[in-house]
């Protein structure tokens, strides 16, 4: 009898460690199949790779921070296309259905024909999965990331100004500059 009880406590939490949210598995399933690159990558294999490119890249500023953040990734699940987007109502769906599972928007950009979406889900004080969502219907170029990780929210927004602020800054479309007003004759 106890035998019978381990295994059911066992098979739970071997389900809950290893499963991504329903959403992120209905949204991968659906979208594999269009995806030129996809796949699935255990997260001490991403813990080398990127230790490994941290030491390699000469462009990374911070990297004490990135070798620790690096520490905390574990699986990550991603697709990749250069000729087939996901319509931009399929990723509004998304994001409705991630907000529904605890999901919040960190970063999210609509601009001409691009999305970008930055969707963190937090659990005691830790981000525990990232997704992030690139689709341009301009290039025709998508790319999804789902990743579990283990790590604080100041550590992640570090992390995103040392390396990826100068890029966000460039999709985001300037304001419009005022022109001077000269002499005004009433």
């Amino acid at each position: 009898m106890r035998f019978l009880f381990l295994f059911i406590a066992l098979f739970f939490v071997a389900g809950e460690a290893y499963s991504q949210t329903p959403a992120l598995n209905r949204f991968y399933r659906e979208n594999k199949r269009n995806a030129e690159v996809r796949g699935k990558l255990p997260g001490w294999l991403l813990r080398i790779a990127g230790k490994i490119a941290i030491d390699k890249n000469t462009e990374i500023e911070n990297r004490e921070l990135s070798k620790e953040l690096i520490k905390s990734i574990g699986k990550m699940r991603f697709l990749y296309n250069e000729d087939h987007t996901i319509p931009g109502a399929r990723i509004e769906q998304l994001r409705q259905d991630l907000h529904r599972e605890s999901f919040e928007d960190l970063i999210r950009v609509r601009s001409e024909g691009i999305h970008f979406e930055f969707l963190i889900r937090e659990s005691g004080g830790l981000v525990k999965n990232l997704v992030v969502i690139y689709n341009s219907e301009e290039e025709g170029e998508m790319a999804f990331f789902s990743i579990k990780t283990s790590l604080s929210l100041d550590d992640l927004a570090q992390f995103l100004e040392a390396n990826f602020k100068k890029d966000i800054q460039e999709w985001i479309p300037s304001p419009l500059e005022e022109e001077p007003v000269e002499d005004v004759a009433f």
